[in-house]
């Protein structure tokens, strides 16, 4: 019996608590089907997802995804694990906004599945490494929800959902931005086991 993704066990360090909450999130507005379950009609009687909500979501620009109502039930989520500011809100709409258009989830992170192949050249890898060197660099809401699209798009839109979360949130957020953008590079070279452990931080880092 395959596992409902949002079930699914959590591996990557990046994927905090966080992490969990937005792939329960996510599991929740895609109608089930053969995926998930090998009873797909009961399971899509269960719960037939919110097909609107992607559609609306997945086109959405920032200032729409903020306005959304799936979005905000996601920040109401995300608050109740951690006390949120209303200036979180709008990298909870990049992420409300990037994650519809994950279609399966994948143990493995993005940056394996985007980076170097296993025993290969990284010059084969589908984000490219003059891309990737762009990609770091990447910061603000805006930007980033085109970046993060891009890169579910380059996985066909196969990743690790949980996993992809915490990096949207903490992608530029001071020290624990620089910790995940260092991970990332790790994992994209297929160096993930010699990568510095990140710790569970908060949605923004917060300055003495």
């Amino acid at each position: 019996m395959t596992t409902n993704p949002a079930e699914a066990p959590v591996r990557s360090a990046t994927e905090d608590q966080r992490g969990k909450i937005a792939m329960s999130w996510w599991a929740q507005l895609r109608p089930q089907d053969v995926a998930f379950d090998p009873e797909p009609a009961k399971k899509r009687s269960a719960n037939p997802g919110d097909r609107a909500a992607i559609a609306r979501l997945k086109r959405a620009s920032l200032f729409e995804a903020a306005a959304d109502p799936a979005t905000l039930d996601l920040f109401t989520r995300l608050s109740a694990y951690r006390k949120l500011a209303f200036n979180d809100l709008s990298r909870v709409a990049v992420l409300a906004g990037v994650l519809p258009h994950i279609k399966e989830h994948k143990a493995e992170p993005i940056a394996r599945t985007i980076g170097k192949p296993r025993g290969g050249d990284v010059e084969a890898a589908v984000l490219k490494p003059l891309r990737l060197r762009r990609l770091m660099t990447t910061a603000g809401d805006d930007d980033l929800l085109i970046a993060f699209r891009r890169l579910v798009a380059l996985a066909d839109g196969k990743t690790n959902v949980a996993g992809l979360a915490t990096l949207v949130l903490d992608w530029d957020r001071d020290e624990i931005g620089d910790r995940t953008r260092t991970r990332f590079a790790f994992d994209y070279y297929d160096a993930g086991d010699h990568a510095p452990a990140l710790a569970d931080p908060s949605i923004a880092a917060k300055k003495d």
